[in-house]
């Protein structure tokens, strides 16, 4: 679980609410047959619209949902803030 249940999201940006959905929603699913539902959304909405929410398909070996990942994510944040 990235982010516990009951957690605050008041400290957490949109572009890494982003990166957890993109994680989340790239892990592949045997209920869709073996899809992720991003792949899957992907086929069916404009790019524009992903694009717009700031999903991108993760590979397979680098889905991680784990809290780790809202770290990582907070580290490249402040790394694109100071180049």
């Amino acid at each position: 679980m990235v982010i516990p249940k009951g957690t605050a999201l008041d400290g957490i940006s949109q572009w890494e609410l982003a990166g957890v959905f993109s994680h989340a929603n790239s892990l592949c699913r045997a209920a869709l047959f073996g899809a992720s539902p991003l792949a899957l959304a992907m086929r069916v909405l404009p790019q524009g619209l992903l694009d717009q929410l700031g999903l991108v398909l993760i590979a397979p070996d680098d889905v991680l949902l784990k809290p780790s990942l809202l770290v990582a994510l907070k580290a490249t944040m402040a790394d694109r803030a100071q180049a």
